[in-house]
């Protein structure tokens, strides 16, 4: 199924060159978000078993929760990925900036969720 999905789209993504780059820059960012929160959860497994998930300024941190919890970020950054690669390859064919501005749209909110993540780790420290 994914394999006749690249060959019907596999000509668009090559002559979309901003298209591909912004795909690939949210790949690496989302892989990123994966490495940095398996170098931090999985050496702690044995020894934390809840980690701090959410901080408020007024109330510090309010949500704890099992390690898989710093694990959701990137998560949903995947899932994020991959509905937003597919509706821009659809509209490709029809509606290139659109296609463009959601692959722009997707680069940013990989960055956000990467900070996210970040963040998260650092509130754990």
């Amino acid at each position: 199924m994914l394999v006749g999905l690249f060959e019907r789209y596999r000509l668009h993504a090559r002559e979309a060159r901003f298209v591909r780059v912004a795909l690939l820059l949210s790949l690496g960012l989302n892989l990123l978000a994966w490495a940095l929160a398996l170098w931090f959860v999985v050496p702690r497994l044995a020894t934390s078993p809840f980690f701090a998930l959410h901080y408020t300024v007024y109330f510090g941190v309010d949500r704890i929760g099992p390690p898989w919890g710093l694990l959701r970020t990137p998560l949903l950054g995947l899932a994020l990925l991959l509905v937003n690669a597919a509706i821009t390859f659809r509209l490709y064919r029809h509606e290139r900036l659109a296609a463009a501005f959601f692959m722009a749209l997707t680069v940013l909110l990989e960055t956000l969720l990467l900070v996210l993540t970040l963040l998260s780790i650092l509130l754990n420290l």
